[in-house]
């Protein structure tokens, strides 16, 4: 009974089998026909009986097939041709028997070869809009490959499809690593390169590619990534994703002088003046001789009233360029801080001993900012510096000076 039981169902899975194949013969059939809407249906559901069975090559290939369509079709859907042409490959690379790989190759070279075609044309018309959206289209028939995602990348920027850029430039910075793994394309015999090794070695062991190696990848290469990217971000005004990528870079490359710069530029923006001086410190840590960090450094504290530090700073700005015409002015207004409030002063005192005593501190406060305004209008004869000088002159009595101006 149980041999009996045994032959039955041997006998049943043969007819499964034989069944598969007349479905997919008549598949077939139709393709050369040209009636893909028809194979499309016949071929559908199929998909479960033919796995891990002698036939599953053959039904990506007819899958394919079904999506390539012929020079009667008009919307042909390369993607899926591409999807089901490599799961050909796969099975066939899997079980060592190449039955259909050769003509899946050679469909790939003409899917390949249709986007580069289409591709060079609308190069040649600078339409940098249609032929990123070429090279996106060829980029999912090959994914993985990182020169065509940076192709991508290049016409997204200069048709000025920043949304778009950042996306990309997201996805490469996350897929990245240190190393390139490339490897000769059969059909171009040109050398591309795999963000993963795994999609690399894929492509040898199916046949697409020889010859494979690797190289490290040159940092410039991320920084330019990044820089790309915040670039877009600041234009974007989306300061908080701009900050985020920034501290990011910083953190991968401590060393490079203009994310930290950046930084400090975008909290700027933000308006956090104490985050600022942080950010400002970050870069002079790095760039002591960085003189418009330091001239920055002297407004931001000068502005939020911390004097001393405003003056410190602008007294090694004029160290590092004795000729930072604005240097000089702020160091004088700085001088003159008090100005106002020693004029009330002198006015609410008219007539008492403290007159004279808070005068003397007036004028010697005049008498201590002059040489800065002096050295500011020496460097650059500004109308408003120009001002300032003939009234600081009248107040301590210098009128020929004055006159002079």
């Amino acid at each position: 009974m149980k041999k009996i039981t045994t032959l039955i169902l041997s006998v049943s899975v043969s007819f499964s089998v034989l069944a598969q194949k007349k479905e997919l013969k008549n598949v077939e059939k139709l393709i050369k026909r040209s009636d893909f809407t028809q194979a499309a249906e016949g071929i559908k559901g199929l998909e479960p009986m033919v796995k891990d069975t002698q036939y599953e090559s053959y039904y990506y290939f007819l899958l394919g097939k079904v999506y390539f369509g012929d020079e009667t079709t008009k919307e042909k859907d390369y993607q899926t041709a591409a999807i089901n042409f490599y799961k050909t490959l796969e099975v066939e690379s899997r079980v060592g028997k190449e039955k259909y790989s050769e003509k899946a190759v050679n469909y790939l070279n003409n899917i390949s070869d249709d986007y580069y075609k289409k591709i060079n044309k609308f190069l040649k018309q600078e339409d940098y809009k249609k032929t990123g959206d070429l090279y996106e289209a060829l980029y999912k028939t090959q994914p993985g490959r990182k020169d065509l995602l940076d192709l991508l990348l290049y016409c997204r920027l200069t048709s000025k499809d920043y949304s778009e850029a950042a996306k990309i430039l997201e996805k490469s910075l996350k897929l990245l690593g240190d190393v390139s793994f490339n490897a000769v394309n059969k059909h171009t015999l040109k050398n591309n390169e795999f963000f993963k090794k795994e999609d690399r070695d894929k492509a040898v062991k199916i046949g697409t590619h020889i010859s494979p190696s690797e190289a490290k990848v040159d940092k410039k290469v991320r920084i330019e990534y990044y820089s790309n990217l915040v670039g877009i971000y600041d234009q974007q005004e989306n300061f908080e994703k701009e900050m985020v990528k920034l501290k990011e870079a910083k953190k991968e490359f401590p060393k490079h002088v203009p994310f930290y710069e950046n930084y400090a530029a975008v909290i700027y923006k933000t308006g956090d003046k104490e985050a600022y001086i942080s950010a400002l410190e970050e870069v002079l840590e790095l760039t002591p001789e960085n003189k418009n960090s330091w001239y920055n450094l002297g407004v931001i504290s000068q502005d939020l009233g911390n004097s001393e530090k405003a003056s410190a700073a602008y007294d090694k700005v004029i160290e590092l360029d004795p000729n930072y015409v604005n240097a000089y002015i702020n160091k004088g207004l700085i001088i003159m801080s008090e100005e106002k409030s020693l004029i009330k002063e002198l006015n609410a005192n008219r007539g008492t001993k403290k007159y004279g005593v808070i005068k003397d501190r007036l004028t010697d406060m005049y008498t201590k900012s002059i040489p800065f305004f002096e050295k500011a209008y020496s460097l650059k004869k500004d109308e408003g510096v120009k001002s300032t000088l003939k009234g600081l002159y009248n107040s301590i009595g210098e009128t020929k000076k004055a006159a002079a101006l």
